[in-house]
């Protein structure tokens, strides 16, 4: 038989417990255990094997007192009996990030422990030896080769650890000042002539990590330019350290080359502050419109121009007058909308600007560079001209043409030809009778004849007879010496030259020959070659015919 431990919530009450009906048990909640047959009264007694009373259980009981009932919490943790919603969950404390100087400080404090420890380790070793005999020596020194390879691994391995930290600690980084100068004429100057100089233009500084690569490295100086990583002139790269100051330069043009400045630079940047000069020509040129290259930079590095904005003077005039007129093209094409030729009905034929004042100013090409020029430097507007420019001066105006009365109509008075009828006018009165005619078979009244005279002839300038080359004639020296009025003494030295009249040859001739070997002066030899050219002049035009 069974027995029926099930009480009502009543009776439990007093003890302060919370229990469930019986029809909310799960299915799956463990059932009571099977007593033998015992008295209601004496089930509990019989289960603890002695006999028992309320007090007893609550006051001797170690497992059940003191007891606390507290109220059920759905998100407390019952596994564990110290865990408590009070008690605050453990948290890692994060990392302590040291500074350089801790660093420092913490890398000597451990290298000074260690050179204290093998000092000691020294001096304890050195005294075995003084008090041990040969055998324990021998022990002594064996033992001492195990302690150091020992220590020596165990050196190995903090080393490594302390690299480790290190690494985790820092990355060292190397600061890259870059300048950029023209390429040296491969061409030697002249003798006497001055050496151009070189124009640098500063970029930088860029932070180089030390396990950076070489295409990091390329793409930091393309970024620090700037311009497209393919325009770099990678061939010509140079560096030096900044200290010492006389250190040579390094090329650094492909891997090797930047290998050996890494290493130098790991070795620079353990020490401390590194910084170092890269040279570099300037980058090519790159195309102006989008050719689809991710590199491609929207605005890249124009040497000419960073040039001529830092030293005006350096470049040339030619090369000034370019970039001039390339700035204020647009400014140019603005003046020749807004002043078109013809605008004034007083100038037709001229692009004119009228200023306030009622002055007319002709717009030639030169006056348009000069105010397209202030406009693009903003000293002018294409309204208003520069005040400052001698272009736009009182004495450059144009002057208005005079208004001139409307030319007359020509009448030309209608004469006569020679030889013509004498000319009568009709008779008012006639005598009785029909007359008769002048002369046989004379119509009268005579016909009104009246023609122009003909134009006079233009007299037409001598022409050659003939439409080919005129031929020089053979003019004696001395007739061609009286003719021009050339001096004795002149005419001695062109018969040196063997000169003949008409020969042109003497324009092309070499001064050495006139000057060192006919003993020509400059006047003389002027006056010659202004004798020669009306010779040849008058010979064209028929003069020496008939010498």
């Amino acid at each position: 038989m069974e027995i029926d431990l099930t009480v009502s919530d009543n009776e439990l009450e007093h003890l302060g417990s919370q229990t469930r009906a019986a029809a909310d048990l799960d299915a799956h909640e463990p059932r009571l255990r099977v007593l033998p047959e015992a008295h209601v009264d004496d089930a509990f007694d019989f289960y603890l094997d002695k006999p028992t009373t309320f007090d007893s259980i609550i006051n001797e009981a170690p497992d059940f007192g003191p007891m606390q009932f507290v109220p059920y919490e759905p998100d407390q943790n019952y596994s564990d009996r110290e865990s408590s919603s009070d008690t605050p969950a453990t948290t890692r404390t994060p990392r302590k990030t040291l500074t350089d100087t801790e660093r420092k400080a913490r890398r000597a404090q451990k290298a000074k422990e260690k050179r204290a420890r093998e000092k000691a380790e020294k001096e304890a070793a050195d005294e075995d030896d003084d008090s041990e005999g040969p055998t324990r020596k021998r022990k002594a020194r064996a033992q001492k080769g195990k302690d150091k390879k020992k220590k020596k691994q165990k050196k190995s391995v903090q080393d490594e650890e302390d690299t480790e930290e290190e690494a985790e600690e820092e990355i060292l980084e190397v600061a890259v000042y870059i300048e950029i100068e023209s390429l040296k004429p491969t061409a030697a100057p002249r003798k006497g002539a001055k050496a151009p100089a070189v124009s640098i233009i500063r970029r930088g500084p860029s932070m180089l990590p030390v396990n950076a690569s070489f295409d990091d490295f390329q793409t930091a100086i393309a970024a620090k330019t700037p311009c497209n990583v393919n325009m770099l002139a990678v061939k010509h790269f140079t560096w030096k350290w900044d200290q010492p100051a006389n250190s040579k330069r390094k090329p650094v043009t492909d891997q090797d080359g930047f290998c050996a400045l890494v290493a130098s630079a790991k070795v620079k940047a353990k020490r401390g502050a590194a910084a170092l000069t890269l040279y570099m020509p300037p980058p090519a040129k790159d195309v102006s419109w989008d050719t689809g290259d991710p590199g491609q930079v929207e605005d890249p590095f124009d040497y000419d121009a960073e040039v001529a904005a830092q030293n005006p003077e350096l470049i040339s005039r030619s090369a000034q007058l370019a970039n001039l007129s390339d700035r204020s093209s647009d400014a140019r094409d603005k003046l020749v909308a807004r002043y078109p030729t013809g605008a004034h009905p007083e100038f037709p034929t001229k692009a004119v600007y009228k200023d306030p004042n009622g002055r007319f100013f002709e717009l030639t090409d030169l006056r348009l560079k000069v105010w397209s020029a202030h406009m693009a430097n903003g000293n002018a507007t294409e309204f208003q001209p520069p005040e400052a420019s001698p272009h736009f001066e009182d004495s450059k105006k144009l002057r208005l043409p005079s208004k001139a009365p409307a030319p007359e109509v020509p009448n030309h008075d209608q004469l006569a030809p020679p030889g013509a009828w004498a000319q009568h006018p009709w008779p008012g009165q006639f005598y009785p009778g029909y007359p008769s005619p002048y002369t046989q078979q004379a119509q009268y009244p005579p016909p009104n004849i009246q023609q122009a005279p003909p134009a006079t002839p233009i007299p037409s300038p001598t022409l050659n007879k003939s439409p080919c080359r005129a031929r020089l004639q053979k003019v004696p020296l001395a007739a061609f010496c009286e003719k021009y009025d050339i001096s004795e003494d002149n005419q001695k030295k062109l018969a040196i030259l063997e000169y003949r009249p008409g020969n042109n040859s003497v324009l092309t001739l070499d001064e050495k020959e006139w000057k060192s070997v006919a003993k020509f002066s400059s006047l003389g030899w002027g006056e010659f070659l202004e004798a020669h050219t009306i010779f040849c002049r008058d010979v064209k035009d028929g003069l020496w015919d008939r010498v």
